[in-house]
């Protein structure tokens, strides 16, 4: 099953049309319509002739050309995102044009259908990413009030919850920051080794480790260790680099609001520059790296 976040990373892939500078926004706005019918009627396809006038008014508003929308674009054309959009194609090489004579049954995916029903911080994170994505306006206003979907403008949290997994579970966090030095590919392998070498120094001093994933709005997270024994959460990092340790820094004190460890460590490959350790300490992070065969770690002040 597609994730929360997976499917809101998907709205951004949709292939659309360019019209004076932005998005024609056909799809984005059929994909509103039937999150709003899905929640409203538990009903998750139709057969095109069913809601065709009432897709047609839905769209109306948001002409970009001189003819109007044609509502069979937009449901033939989301078959291109299976995320978010089922179509049943009886034959290969169909076109648009032939939605409505074969009556072609179209809707949200399984996946999307149960996310939109059980999830309300889902629809409202899904609500504003379109929204950012083709723009506000008057018209989105609107849209959004006729289909009951004006109370989505504010995300309703739900409590963090966590839970214990194996130190080897191979599972990370996507990022989207661009490290100059290191691929992605090499990043992940010199973390990997790290992230084992420490474990297995931990444990060789007779700790227990392991790991833990977060799941907060709507997204799962992963630490890289926790030392039982210590009560210490660790993220390893595979440079030192101040834009890596700032990310660090970041996504330690954002896993420790919820696993609210005694100790926080961010394991590095070599000495951080005083400058980054101090900055640490003052959050109550310790640096450690590798020195020879063994660790070393930067002093700091232990609470009373």
């Amino acid at each position: 099953m597609h994730e929360p976040s997976e499917l809101l990373a998907a709205l951004q892939e949709f292939r659309v049309d360019i019209h004076e500078g932005r998005r024609v926004p056909y799809k984005y706005v059929t994909l509103l319509w039937a999150i709003a019918r899905a929640r409203r009627t538990g009903q998750r396809t139709y057969e095109f002739r069913e809601v065709s006038r009432e897709l047609a008014a839905v769209l109306r508003p948001f002409q970009v050309s001189t003819s109007r929308p044609d509502p069979r674009n937009p449901w033939f054309a989301l078959k291109e995102s299976p995320m978010w959009w089922e179509l049943t194609l009886p034959a290969t090489n169909l076109t648009y044009k032939q939605v409505r004579e074969l009556n072609l049954r179209g809707g949200l995916s399984l996946d999307a259908f149960e996310h939109v029903v059980a999830n309300a911080d889902f629809v409202s994170r899904t609500v504003q990413a379109i929204i950012e994505i083709i723009g506000d306006s008057t018209h989105m206003h609107d849209l959004l009030g006729s289909l009951g979907l004006d109370g989505a403008a504010e995300p309703v949290s739900a409590p963090a919850t966590i839970r214990r997994i194996p130190v080897e579970a191979n599972l990370s966090e996507r990022f989207s920051i661009d490290y100059k030095k290191l691929s992605v590919e090499d990043r992940t392998r010199k973390e990997a080794e790290l992230q084992r070498d420490y474990a297995n120094y931990l444990n060789s001093k007779g700790h227990t480790t392991c790991r833990h994933e977060i799941s907060v709005d709507g997204q799962r997270l992963y630490t890289d260790l926790y030392d039982e024994t210590t009560c210490e959460l660790i993220e390893v990092k595979s440079s030192n680099d101040r834009d890596t340790m700032r990310l660090a820094l970041g996504q330690i004190l954002d896993y420790a609001e919820v696993v609210k460890p005694k100790r926080m460590t961010v394991v590095v490959p070599s000495r951080p520059s005083y400058g980054i350790t101090n900055l640490f300490h003052r959050h109550g992070v310790r640096a450690v790296w590798r020195c020879e065969s063994d660790f070393e770690s930067s002093l700091i002040q232990e609470a009373d």
